[in-house]
């Protein structure tokens, strides 16, 4: 029985390494082809038809388990079509060497989860804590060298690493429930690296603007908030 248990884990194990790195694959070449052959409004309105059909995929995929990589396939392309967004409306080049070298970083950090939770079976706690701070410590370096250099290694490696993170987490849930079925993570982990890549393009976009209104909106909601005083 704990021969079995272990042999499921080191297949779902197996499934997840396979599926995130084809995550970062088809994310980065999405990007790449994108900022080469596509304009600003035809990646965003690209993404948009992309993401939409991977919900009733997602959604049938607790009969046919196999949908739920066909939505996630989806969702990776469209991550890919965001991040064009932002290449293509500051004009900046991508090439695909930048690409593999900025995808580099989080691939590792797959493999140390994979090596981690798939292959040792070590326990989660401080293994999972360690890999976020890592992954969470990298991001914020490749920021500080994103703004500093302004070199497409650095956005793309930040871009990669929200892939590495959302990951990582559903490797140390995942595996370790057998009732859990990894393609449905992974697929709805996909929805949330599109979110966040979506309100970090936006906020780049807006230059800071969008945040700004956020805060304000949140601001207002809060009860008891002094609001100023109108000017006589």
């Amino acid at each position: 029985m704990h021969e079995d248990l272990y042999t499921q884990r080191q297949d779902k194990a197996n499934w997840a390494l396979g599926l995130s790195l084809l995550s970062l694959l088809g994310f980065g070449l999405s990007a790449w082809l994108s900022c080469c052959f596509l304009s600003r409004d035809a990646a965003a309105v690209g993404a948009v038809l992309l993401m939409l059909p991977s919900i009733p995929l997602h959604w049938k995929g607790k009969k046919n388990k196999a949908l739920y990589f066909y939505s996630f396939a989806l969702n990776s392309i469209a991550n890919g079509l965001t991040v064009a967004v932002y290449y293509l409306s500051f004009q900046i080049p991508l090439d695909i060497v930048s690409v593999f070298l900025g995808l580099l970083v989080p691939a590792v950090l797959l493999l140390c989860a994979y090596l981690f939770f798939g292959v040792l079976q070590k326990a989660r706690s401080w293994t999972t804590l360690l890999l976020l701070l890592s992954n969470l410590a990298l991001m914020v370096g490749a920021v500080v060298k994103w703004v500093k250099d302004g070199s497409p290694v650095y956005s793309v490696c930040f871009f990669g690493l929200i892939f590495s993170l959302i990951y990582i987490i559903i490797y140390s849930v995942s595996l370790y429930r057998q009732n859990r079925c990894v393609h449905r993570d992974l697929s709805m982990g996909s929805y949330g690296i599109f979110a966040i890549i979506g309100v970090v393009v936006i906020v780049i976009l807006s230059e800071g603007e969008a945040l700004d209104c956020v805060f304000e909106g949140i601001g207002e909601l809060i009860p008891g908030r002094s609001k100023k005083p109108k000017a006589k």
